[in-house]
């Protein structure tokens, strides 16, 4: 018997597909928690230039609140009385070269370091390819470590993502900005979504399915959605709650030295905030930020719900590699034929 050409399959088959992306939740391991954490620190460098240097960005006027520094050795403690909780962060090793452009901006102060940062990228209008690993506290747990493979161009804002370890859900993502839309939805931060080619169970039923970003699949399986992704938004969210804190009088910012990190040679800032849990309007107590000399460009940012900055406190790990600025980016990078989606 001819079928109605007013009735098509493929609704039915996008509502098996998210049913069994919501199974898979539960039943896919790659989704539950107690996942191990292996943190990568820094090497400090060491030479004969040390000149330690902290900002505690507090004062309600917008001034900077220049702590005391007392340096022995490679040993650095900041003496100011804005750290939170009144706990001076931990010691750390830090060793800088002799100063001079945005290093000595870095150790004069951080926070405009960190804004001239985020005005250059934007204004570089920089597409790229590289290699971005994740670990992340979700609602169920820690998070298994993932390895995701990216093509990233900056206008339209596009991303690519292929999930190459530990894909958990999702195989790959395709986003690009105003292309996928429910206009039916109720709320609008459910109106942009994703291309997604599920893993496992639900991939063997269908290739692909549009997601929300910021949907309730998307938040259990990430802290941040996918137009979050990218230097130029990394950059734009530390600031942001640098200056919400700084408004409460509560930021504290200091410039760590020089490092070596996984062979890169980075500066290191460490920023803490107030926070005081997943509802205290801010996302991590401490965040460790390792910026890459060469490219300019946050290279890890590792958060923190706990001065120790173990693993044990770890709340998300945000590492790049193998960065390339001069890929070929073309507009089939982010067609799902491409990829037979």
């Amino acid at each position: 018997m001819p079928r109605d050409k007013g009735w098509s399959i493929r609704p039915f088959f996008q509502v098996v597909a998210g049913v069994c992306l919501l199974l898979a939740l539960v039943l896919d391991p790659g989704c539950q928690p107690h996942h191990e954490v292996k943190l990568t620190e820094a090497t400090p460098i060491r030479d004969s230039h040390a000149v330690p240097a902290a900002i505690a960005a507090g004062a309600e006027s917008g001034a900077a609140d220049v702590g005391t520094m007392h340096a022995t050795g490679t040993r650095v403690e900041s003496a100011s009385a804005s750290n939170i909780n009144n706990v001076p962060p931990p010691a750390v090793a830090a060793v800088a070269s002799p100063t001079d452009g945005f290093e000595a901006m870095l150790k004069r102060d951080p926070l405009e370091a960190l804004r001239q940062l985020h005005q250059e990228f934007a204004a570089a209008d920089r597409s790229y390819t590289c290699v971005f690993t994740r670990q992340e506290m979700l609602s169920s747990g820690m998070g298994p470590e993932q390895d995701v493979s990216v093509k990233f161009r900056s206008e339209p804002y596009s991303v690519a993502m292929e999930f190459t370890r530990n894909p958990g859900l999702v195989k790959r993502a395709l986003f690009v900005k105003g292309k996928w839309r429910d206009e039916t939805a109720d709320e609008e931060e459910l109106k942009d979504q994703a291309l997604v080619q599920p893993a496992g169970m639900a991939g063997l039923l269908i290739k692909s399915l549009k997601q929300p970003i910021r949907g309730p699949l998307a938040r259990k399986t990430g802290r941040r959605a996918i137009d979050q992704f990218g230097f130029e938004r990394a950059i734009d969210l530390l600031v942001k709650y640098c200056d919400q804190a700084k408004a409460e009088g509560a930021l504290t910012l200091t410039y760590e030295g020089e490092a070596d990190f996984k062979g890169r040679r980075v500066w290191v800032i460490k920023r803490m905030l107030p926070y005081t849990g997943p509802d205290s309007g801010y996302p991590d107590l401490v965040a460790m930020i390792y910026i890459d000399q060469e490219h300019h460009v946050p290279i890890a940012i590792h958060t923190f719900s706990d001065t120790k900055c173990d693993a044990e406190h770890l709340i998300g790990k945000y590492e790049y590699r193998d960065i390339d600025f001069n890929a070929d980016i073309t507009d089939a990078d982010f067609e799902p034929a491409t990829y037979g989606l």
